[in-house]
């Protein structure tokens, strides 16, 4: 028989859809299945792990006072070429299957131009999944460590409680999620409804109450069909800038940007 635990995952953003800014908490139970197959891919993630451990954003703290030609330029670009050889050597398909989940396609993984004067690059990921459990919320930061959960055991379904930047947030039939941390910048979409076309954005923001920004795109996904119940995550490495949104623009069935359908803020 399997084993379950649970992931209970705490999250706090700003919705902004139409004008509207609505402060959004959410919770959520995740179901984690405990079996060989997720056990198998828990290995493969660590085995890559441990020969090519996960790049950390710069403390550019460590520059001042250095009498040397190390700048935050020379540490943020670093990070972003670190991450993308990460990101395009790790078992996707282990990464994912950890959580129960599988790719619903290949991973995107590209290194885009610097999006402002800092002149530094960065790289982006986005894939879709599918999920044993529909509640859960994969990112590409969540893909690419290591599941522990998977190797605990729990009493009956006593829950495991980890806390994490999940934010499931319902707009317009889409569930959005938007987690920033040091450096790392992630958004998932959930599709609920009859099938459309659409993609995804990331970029910064400027938070002026009460309106969401999403002033300047950092990273945007191809475009995909959206049926009831597509998921599609994408995230970047980037650590020059502090607020962040997620976007979901919609298109005609011609491929024919129709305009930002919804968004959400870290601020």
């Amino acid at each position: 028989m399997r084993s379950r635990t649970y992931l209970f995952a705490v999250g706090v953003v700003v919705a902004c859809f139409g004008g509207l800014v609505i402060p959004m908490s959410a919770q959520a139970n995740v179901v984690v299945e405990d079996d060989s197959s997720a056990l198998s891919a828990v290995r493969q993630v660590r085995d890559y792990l441990d020969i090519h451990p996960e790049p950390l954003a710069p403390s550019f703290d460590t520059v001042v006072g250095l009498r040397s030609a190390v700048s935050k330029q020379d540490l943020a670009n670093q990070y972003s070429v670190d991450t993308y050889e990460f990101w395009k050597g790790f078992p996707w398909d282990a990464g994912l299957a950890q959580w129960n989940c599988s790719l619903d396609g290949p991973v995107d993984i590209r290194m885009n131009p610097a999006p402002d004067e800092s002149g530094v690059p960065f790289p982006s990921a986005e894939f879709g999944s599918v999920c044993a459990d529909p509640d859960f919320i994969p990112t590409v930061s969540l893909a690419t460590v290591v599941n522990e959960t998977a190797t605990q055991r729990s009493s009956g379904d006593q829950p495991i409680q980890l806390r994490g930047a999940n934010c499931p947030v319902v707009i317009a039939g889409g569930s959005h999620c938007l987690s920033v941390g040091s450096g790392r910048q992630d958004g998932t979409y959930t599709w609920g409804g009859t099938t459309m076309y659409g993609r995804l954005q990331l970029g910064t923001a400027s938070v002026q109450s009460p309106a969401c920004n999403t002033s300047t795109p950092f990273s945007t996904g191809a475009w995909n069909s959206y049926g009831n119940g597509t998921q599609r995550s994408i995230g970047i490495a980037y650590s020059l800038s502090a607020n962040w949104f997620l976007a979901f623009r919609q298109a005609s069935s011609s491929g024919t940007d129709t305009g930002l359908r919804s968004s959400i803020c870290s601020n």
